[in-house]
């Protein structure tokens, strides 16, 4: 069961994920993201710190909605993976320095950045 929280820091919404995100909640999930952005939020954190699993459509998800940001001049970050969801990051090579995805260890760090200039 997948669970989320909206909150504001400023002109950055931070989206913090409850649980699991597998295939039972990916359409779920998506459509989430997809009504953030039609509301104009663009500048975006995803803090996984409390998720405990994702699954591959969570992170296609993910990747497909940063890419959609990005046209739109905004960005979607990602902070915090703990456990299983670190390891499958790091499997896909997603935890270093990657141009499909911003990972931050902590949520300040990553509004942080959204909110510099």
């Amino acid at each position: 069961m997948l669970e989320c929280e909206e909150t504001q820091d400023g002109d950055v919404t931070v989206v913090s994920l409850y649980g699991t995100l597998d295939m039972h909640q990916g359409d779920e999930f998506k459509e989430r993201i997809r009504r953030l952005v039609a509301q104009g939020h663009l500048r975006l954190v995803f803090d996984l710190s409390a998720l405990d699993y994702i699954c591959s459509a969570g992170i296609a998800a993910l990747i497909t909605w940063t890419q959609r940001i990005r046209e739109r001049r905004g960005w979607l970050y990602v902070c915090c993976p703990q456990g299983q969801v670190k390891e499958t990051f790091r499997i896909l090579r997603l935890d270093g320095p990657s141009p499909v995805l911003r990972i931050f260890a902590s949520r300040a760090d990553a509004i942080k950045e959204l909110k510099e200039p």
